[in-house]
């Protein structure tokens, strides 16, 4: 092609866009080629976490991401991570993600929170069409897309993570999800582990002393290792990870007055990971059991 003829090309469709750094999934309003594809919600066991182009969507990227709305996930917010390694190709630029969404559960929608190398957005995500679409029924999706251009310094060498995080609402059904970055090029993650984390409203007596509960959700890609979560600086516990998701109890002093702290998680070969929770003071109750025991004679019938 000539000059004469890009340039004509150029003007007529503007400028030329690279090919996506990664995709997951295809936007073609269905959910074939993810996990649990509609029909199959009730078979789902956790949170997410993939590196694209080396994960298997159909085993690792569940097609819907529950909300704290969803009793059957846990009545909680749920985030799926996705994490991939980069090489700058010369100037560290910016980017765009693309995340394109088949539905939001009818009528409350959902609240989104995502974050690129901890930079985050929030977006509302509008009420879908119906319950339906988690037996298959997608004739009534309300499609929504959430592009996000990525300033430069949001992406960086080495290995990156983009988390979506459902703050409020119910679900949400994806349909694809797309990285372009020009200037970057890929290269493999060895080994990734990110988490969340929730305090519970309860206390444990460890060693002799009562304890404040968070529940810290990991997920590992790469082989099993160890991590170690640490407060403040100070290490808090040793566990052993196993390659995908796994729910770890923590224990930490108890607090008399609301207390912001935060965890870090940190695995050979992986950059540091940090969640931050808030302790809130859990009141002391004594109970009295008394036995007893009770028999109703002639109550059913005279």
């Amino acid at each position: 092609m000539t000059s004469r003829w890009l340039f004509l090309v150029i003007a007529m469709f503007g400028s030329l866009s690279a090919e996506p750094l990664w995709t997951v999934g295809r936007p073609d309003r269905s959910t074939a080629e993810f996990a649990l594809t509609p029909g199959r919600y009730a078979d789902w066991r956790g949170d997410a976490l993939m590196e694209p182009g080396a994960g298997d969507p159909a085993r690792d990227w569940p097609c819907l991401q529950p909300g704290p709305g969803d009793a059957w996930a846990g009545s909680r917010p749920h985030t799926y991570a996705l994490v991939f390694g980069l090489k700058s190709a010369g100037a560290d630029v910016g980017g765009r993600l693309t995340i394109d969404l088949l539905d939001a559960q009818k009528p409350y929608g959902s609240r989104l929170r995502i974050a690129v190398n901890g930079h985050a957005t929030e977006r509302d995500i509008p009420a879908g069409g119906g319950d339906q679409v988690l037996s298959g029924d997608l004739s009534a999706v309300r499609p929504t897309q959430l592009a996000l251009d990525l300033p430069a310094g949001w992406l960086r060498a080495g290995t990156n993570q983009v988390e979506i995080t459902t703050l409020s609402g119910c679900w949400v059904l994806y349909d694809a999800l797309r990285l372009e970055a020009a200037g970057w090029t890929r290269q493999p993650v060895p080994t990734a582990a990110v988490f969340s984390a929730r305090a519970d409203n309860v206390l444990s007596r460890r060693d002799g002393e009562l304890r404040q509960v968070v529940n810290a959700q990991v997920r590992l890609l790469g082989k099993a290792t160890e991590g170690t979560f640490s407060v403040g600086g100070k290490p808090l516990a040793t566990v052993a990870l196993k390659p995908g998701t796994q729910d770890i109890d923590l224990a930490l002093p108890e607090v008399n007055q609301p207390t912001p702290v935060t965890l870090r998680l940190t695995v050979a070969g992986t950059e540091p990971n940090e969640q931050s929770v808030e302790l809130r003071p859990v009141r002391h109750l004594t109970i009295y059991l008394l036995p007893h025991s009770h028999v109703d004679i002639g109550y059913t019938a005279r």
